[in-house]
């Protein structure tokens, strides 16, 4: 267990960074990992991980939610994924063609949060490690923006400059409690 800890604290340094430009509040969240991969059915990104244990529930820039797992608010990655896997199915005709393939199939796209102005968020499962997901924040018509980064290095690029991705959110985090 020392060393699953060890090598998830190492896993991105986007998340040091993320922390120095956004600090996490008092209180992050404490989430049963192995429950949560039984129920989903797959293991998740080490930086989602520990950006939900870091920050828990809440809003960075107020509009961009990271899914909890078991949150008891509006943020349930449980509750939500299944709504948003079926929005990117149901939006199959707007994918660029690039996705296309692996959009229809909708496996391989597994959602992780969503905006206040109507983006969802993805990981791009291209790999059998989790680590090396791609993220996609689409609004499932026009926007498809292809991050090739983690969630981590997205949330980095959307608080700093946005101009890798496209997307900007203002650097702080408020927390639901």
């Amino acid at each position: 267990m020392l060393l699953r800890s060890l090598h998830r604290r190492s896993a991105s340094p986007d998340l040091a960074t993320l922390q120095l430009l956004v600090p996490p509040p008092a209180k992050g969240a404490a989430i049963n990992w192995p429950q949560v991969q039984r129920r989903f059915g797959l293991s998740l990104p080490d930086d989602y991980q520990l950006i939900v244990e870091r920050y828990g529930a809440g809003r960075f820039g107020s509009q961009l939610s990271v899914w909890i797992p078991d949150d008891r608010g509006d943020d349930d990655l449980f509750a939500r994924a299944t709504d948003a896997a079926e929005r990117l199915e149901d939006a199959r005709d707007a994918v660029p063609e690039r996705l296309r393939a692996d959009a229809g199939e909708g496996t391989l796209f597994t959602p992780w949060g969503s905006t206040t102005d109507g983006y969802f968020g993805y990981w791009h499962r291209s790999s059998r490690d989790p680590n090396r997901w791609p993220v996609l924040l689409t609004d499932l018509d026009n926007s498809w923006l292809y991050y090739d980064g983690g969630l981590a290095s997205l949330l980095v690029d959307a608080v700093g400059t946005g101009a890798s991705n496209g997307y900007r959110v203002e650097g702080r985090f408020t927390a639901r409690g």
